[in-house]
């Protein structure tokens, strides 16, 4: 394998993180467009937490008619109190600008969206069936049934919110 092929693998797995690049490019949306795209996803949907913090963060300034670019995410997050102390802000703002510059094409926020709720959705299949398997295995028929229900509730809203998305992309 030559350098370069080595330099763009290396760079693959944030060009390919739906987390990241949704991340990135609701922070260059004006208020109006980053407030639409965070209507499209909730903070559960994502795994990594601090992709959850970083959309929270980025859906409140543009709600109150900000727009939420990495320092301003940042600053947001310490005038907040959502990230306290040094190091985790650091973190915070490495993280921001690793998704803002990192992003191949901001105008697909909407279609980030999508492959972060279709990744939400099959976790939380996986998780979901996990979870049923314990309950089959150690809950009474009753606790069963409710944690057959609640597991579906949870995979319905994934699911619900993947059709919205795809259907603003029609």
């Amino acid at each position: 394998m030559s350098g370069n092929e080595t330099a763009v693998t290396a760079m693959m797995p944030d060009l390919c993180d739906s987390e990241r690049c949704f991340i990135g490019a609701i922070m260059y949306q004006n208020s109006f467009a980053a407030t639409e795209l965070a209507t499209l996803v909730i903070g559960e949907d994502f795994e990594d937490p601090k992709a959850r913090v970083a959309v929270d963060l980025a859906a409140q300034l543009a709600a109150n008619g900000h727009d939420p670019d990495p320092q301003m995410v940042v600053a947001h997050a310490q005038r907040s109190g959502a990230v306290t102390g040094d190091n985790r802000v650091h973190l915070l703002a490495d993280y921001l600008v690793s998704c803002y510059t990192g992003v191949p094409f901001p105008h697909n926020g909407i279609h980030y969206a999508r492959s972060v709720l279709d990744t939400a959705l099959r976790r939380q299949v996986r998780d979901a069936g996990r979870r049923l398997i314990h309950a089959a295995e150690e809950a009474g028929r009753d606790e069963l049934i409710e944690a057959v229900m609640r597991e579906f509730d949870g995979i319905r809203r994934v699911r619900d919110r993947l059709s919205d998305a795809e259907k603003r992309t029609e």
